[in-house]
């Protein structure tokens, strides 16, 4: 089996989009980057869970990714890219970033991506994601201009070149009506594409017309699941390949390994721009901070007061939200850890929980129950109670 680490660089927060609802909108204007001295110690951090890992999983595949996030990343220079991929062959060697063990990968706005940029993340097999939401308005330059049409035209010259992007869209006030549309879109061009529920952030976003609620976040995503079930789900869509999944699982009794970071290590880390290592979703600030890899290495983190409170504070949350759920092992739990919507602190699972609900009733009513599941898809679930994965998602 294969295990993913998965390590999302801050890299820098400068970005030259103004989309009204991003979590980072008051560092958007700041042209500071994450030093070379920083990623040295980040790359190390990397490599000692990287190894760790692999000391706890001896018989699985395991990858480490590096996710470099921003603000928009490709706004650094090339030379800034170099000198990290230089770190990388130093710190974890060639033989495992050639043997594919180390990977490279982006989440872009592709609005100004100079050509030589392009050329380099190519050239150095980045694996490139691309926001974008098709309905205009919300992800606009800093001058308030429209951004999908150039975006779309950029991946279509990508698409030439081989390179195929998976667009990620933001679920929000102003892509939840549109839903459907957007489905047909993408299955029109032949493209997967995945959906993000909007993250809590700044008071200062601008949030006229972003802004939205769980249950028009959870009433979009069983639209966008019937719109493409009817369809013959001829694309993949995340999260919706990932809930079917967990309805078709309880529909025939089988379970997944619960999403436990205690005992499967942390599958994703944010490292910010300024060493303090984050779990994904957590807010920024000592309050979540594991520690800081300008202070410490992963071995410290790990055994520190900080890092344990994260463990205990993921426990506490899975069983108040989860606990009682009728879905309970069938869904991993990953879903109340995987979005920064404030609701499970409050205990509540206002997204998933009625989509799969929803999802469920919806099958049921067109004919699909256990022993449809099991004559069609059993093989497609290899996962049964007891067994271990590294990430359940």
């Amino acid at each position: 089996m294969m295990i993913k680490r998965e390590w999302v660089i801050k890299a820098s927060k400068l970005c030259n989009l103004r989309c009204q609802y991003c979590y980072e909108w008051d560092q958007l204007s700041d042209p500071t980057r994450m030093s070379a001295g920083l990623w040295e110690r980040a790359l190390q951090a990397a490599y000692d869970h990287h190894l760790e890992t692999t000391r706890s999983f001896p018989d699985d595949d395991v990858r480490t990714v590096i996710i470099w996030h921003g603000g928009e990343p490709t706004l650094l220079p090339v030379a800034y890219f170099e000198m990290v991929i230089d770190l990388q062959y130093r710190i974890f060697g060639m033989d495992c970033i050639e043997s594919g063990r180390l990977e490279n990968s982006m989440q872009t706005n592709l609005y100004a991506t100079k050509p030589e940029m392009i050329d380099f993340l190519i050239d150095h097999n980045f694996e490139l994601g691309v926001s974008l939401d098709y309905v205009p308005g919300t992800r606009v330059t800093a001058g308030g201009g429209h951004t999908e049409d150039r975006v779309q035209a950029n991946m279509a010259k990508l698409r030439e070149r081989g390179q195929e992007l998976t667009p990620l869209v933001v679920l929000a006030g102003h892509t939840a009506p549109e839903i459907e549309t957007i489905y047909r879109t993408a299955r029109d061009d032949k493209r997967n594409f995945q959906v993000l529920p909007l993250f809590l952030g700044p008071e200062a976003r601008p949030m006229d017309g972003a802004a939205v609620d769980a249950d028009a976040i959870s009433d979009a995503l069983y639209r966008l699941f019937v719109a493409w079930y009817d369809d013959g789900a001829p694309i993949e869509i995340g999260p919706i390949d990932q809930r079917l999944k967990s309805v078709l699982m309880h529909l025939v009794g089988l379970a997944q390994p619960i999403y436990d970071r205690a005992i499967n290590g942390d599958s994703v880390l944010v490292v910010d721009i300024d060493g303090a290592l984050y779990k994904p979703c957590d807010e920024y600030g000592p309050d979540f901070a594991l520690g800081n890899l300008k202070l410490q290495t992963m071995a410290e983190i790990t055994a520190s007061e900080a890092y344990a409170r994260s463990l205990d504070r993921d426990a506490a949350q899975r069983q108040d939200v989860c606990g009682k759920c009728r879905f309970l092992g069938a869904c991993s739990t990953y879903p109340i850890f995987a979005t920064n919507d404030g609701y499970a602190e409050q205990g509540d699972c206002r997204v998933t929980r009625p989509l799969l609900e929803r999802m469920e009733a919806y099958l049921r009513a067109e004919g699909v129950d256990r022993s449809t599941v099991q004559a069609m898809f059993l093989d497609a679930f290899p996962v049964l109670p007891g067994d271990r994965v590294a990430a359940a998602e």
